[in-house]
C-alpha cells in the first residue's frame, strides 16, 4: 500500500483521467468567530436541520448515482451502507476497471481489478465523512477539540466556521451555513446539495476536492437513495480475490472505418450552436485526420471515423454526427457529449 497520509478523495481521483477544471470561490469576508455561539450550540442546529431523531431510525442506506468529471464523462458508483459502521463503495471506470472501498465495523480494504489490501484506518475517514447521512450525530467521534473559528459572509450565504482535529490526526475546518444549520463543507469534501427523504436531510451532490488542490475536483451525485433496505451482511466480508474488469461504462468498442479524402473534406467547415451562437465548432483536415476545436480549448481534438459521417474522440468519447442534406452536403452537426448539442454549419 502507498502513503498512509494518502486520502478516500484522492484514491477516487487518483483512478480518473485529469481534467482542467475552474472553479471560482464566492469572494468572502472574514471576522472573528462569535464568541456568543458555542460549539454545542452549532452542532445541536446542526443535528436539528439534519432530522433530528429521525437520524437514529435509518439502520441501511443504498445510493446509486455517478462521478461527474467535467467534460470528460460520467461514471456510475454504488454505496452500501449497514450502520452504524459498515461501508461498501464501489466505483465504475472509463476503460472497464473498477474498485470497491470497504469497511466490516473492524477492517477496512480496497478491492481492484489487481488485487486486495488493507486500507489504513486514515483512509477510512473520508469516506465515512462523504457518505454518512448519521454524521449529524457522530461528529465529535471523527472531530475533536472543535472551537468557532470564524464567520464569513459570501454573496451567497452567512458562515460558521469550526476547527479542530479529525481522528486520523489532521487539522480541518467544518462549515455550517448559518441560514440552515447544516454542514457545507468538511475538509476538501464540499456538500453542494441537500435532499429531504424520510424526514432527513441528505447531502445528494458531493464535491470532492478544492480549488487550491490542482483545480481537480469531481462531482459525485446520486440520483437515487434507499433507507432501510435489507443489505445482506457478507457483502462487508473482506473480498478474497480481485475484482473482474467489466464493459466500459464510458468507452463503448468502436467500429474500425477508413475515410477517403473527400469523406473528411466535406465535413470541413464551421459550425455553430443553433442554441448559442456564441459557440463555434471548428473542423479541420490534416492529411488524413479530422480535427475539431471550440475557442477555450487548449488544443483541437483528432476525430476518428466510425463511418463517412460518424465521428468519436478517443479521449473523452464523445460523439460527432454530420447530417448531410438532400444534395449530400453537409449541413449539421450533432454533438453527444452527455448530452447533446445541435449545431448548424456556417461557413
Amino acid at each position: 500500500m502507498t502513503n498512509n497520509k494518502q486520502k478516500f478523495v484522492w484514491l477516487v481521483i487518483s483512478f480518473l483521467i485529469t481534467w482542467n477544471y475552474t472553479y471560482c470561490q464566492p469572494v468572502t469576508e472574514s471576522t472573528k468567530g462569535d464568541e456568543s455561539i458555542t460549539v454545542n450550540e452549532i452542532l445541536s442546529r446542526y443535528f436539528v436541520a439534519s432530522g433530528g431523531d429521525s437520524i437514529y431510525l435509518i439502520n441501511t442506506e443504498i445510493r446509486t448515482g455517478k462521478l461527474v468529471r467535467g467534460g470528460a464523462g460520467a461514471v456510475p458508483l454504488k454505496v452500501e451502507i449497514k450502520y452504524p459502521d459498515k461501508y461498501l463503495y464501489n466505483q465504475k471506470f472509463a476503460w472497464g476497471d473498477q474498485v470497491s472501498y470497504g469497511f466490516n465495523g473492524k477492517t477496512s480494504w480496497i478491492q481492484t481489478t489487481k488485487d486486495v489490501n488493507e486500507l489504513p484506518p486514515g483512509f477510512l475517514l473520508d469516506m465515512e465523512i462523504a457518505i454518512n447521512t448519521q454524521l449529524p450525530i457522530k461528529i465529535k467521534e471523527y472531530f475533536t477539540d472543535l472551537q468557532v473559528e470564524r464567520t464569513e459572509k459570501t454573496s451567497e450565504r452567512m458562515i460558521t466556521v469550526l476547527s479542530g482535529n479529525s481522528k486520523d490526526g489532521l487539522k480541518k475546518e467544518l462549515h455550517f451555513d448559518n441560514n440552515s444549520g447544516l454542514l457545507i463543507r468538511a475538509g476538501d469534501i464540499v456538500f453542494d446539495n441537500y435532499i429531504t427523504q424520510d424526514n432527513v436531510k441528505i447531502p445528494d451532490k458531493i464535491l470532492l476536492g478544492l480549488p487550491a488542490e490542482d483545480n481537480k475536483q469531481i462531482k459525485m451525485e446520486f440520483s437515487k437513495i434507499q433507507l432501510n433496505s435489507d443489505i445482506d451482511d457478507h457483502i462487508f466480508d473482506i473480498p478474497v480475490c480481485p475484482l473482474s474488469v467489466i464493459e466500459s461504462p464510458l468507452y463503448k468498442t468502436r467500429t474500425h472505418f477508413k475515410s477517403t479524402i473527400d469523406e473528411l473534406e466535406k465535413c470541413v467547415g464551421v459550425y455553430t450552436d443553433q442554441k448559442n451562437e456564441s459557440y463555434k465548432w471548428f473542423v479541420s483536415r490534416e492529411d488524413g485526420h479530422l480535427f475539431i476545436f471550440l475557442k477555450g480549448w487548449s488544443r483541437k481534438q483528432e476525430i476518428i471515423p466510425e463511418s463517412s459521417t460518424d465521428y468519436y474522440t478517443e479521449f473523452f468519447g464523445w460523439e460527432f454526427h454530420f447530417k448531410p442534406d438532400s444534395t449530400g452536403k453537409i449541413c449539421e452537426l450533432i454533438i453527444n457529449a452527455n448530452f447533446e448539442i445541435k449545431t448548424k454549419r456556417t461557413d
